[in-house]
């Protein structure tokens, strides 16, 4: 049996603590994602069947992609921290409603992108759609000029 030289081995060793160091790092990452993963069901104005389920309507053959006025966003205030004259820290929740009637295309992951109002500065954020699952960040965090602000969120773009 052949016995790797002293330079090879020198070579593999380093390649390979990289390799197990760049598993660990996406492992990590991966694990400390602070998205929240959910589901919808297409919107329809049509009346529901027995079983409550809305009838999806056909649209051609081509695949549905998403337009920024196929959703609806609120926010909910989670936590609001004052400081008096110098305004308000606020944690907050962007939640979404799907309004098309149809689903969209389940084998492409399409990116929502939103804008946040009411705080000192615009806040943009995005979330994912692929079929009828939804990535949206769990939580987020504005400055505003006092107590009971409201924030508006809407969609302002799709990719």
């Amino acid at each position: 049996m052949h016995q790797p030289t002293p330079r090879l081995r020198r070579a593999i060793g380093p390649a390979v603590f990289f390799l197990l160091a760049a598993v660990a790092l996406v492992g990590i990452i991966a694990a400390t994602t602070t998205d929240t993963e959910t589901s919808f069901r297409p919107h329809s104005s049509a009346t529901a069947d027995a079983t409550g389920d809305a009838p999806i309507p056909a649209v051609g053959n081509a695949p549905y992609v998403p337009a920024p006025g196929d959703f609806a966003l609120a926010t909910t205030v989670l936590e609001e921290q004052c400081f008096g004259s110098a305004g308000c820290n606020v944690t907050f929740r962007v939640t979404v409603e799907y309004l098309a009637a149809e689903l969209p295309d389940a084998s492409r992951t399409f990116t929502a992108i939103y804008t946040v109002t009411g705080g000192d500065e615009p806040l943009t954020n995005r979330f994912t759609i692929t079929g009828s699952a939804l990535s949206v960040p769990a939580e987020h965090h504005i400055s505003t000029s006092g107590p009971g602000s409201v924030l508006t969120a809407t969609v302002t773009g799709t990719l």
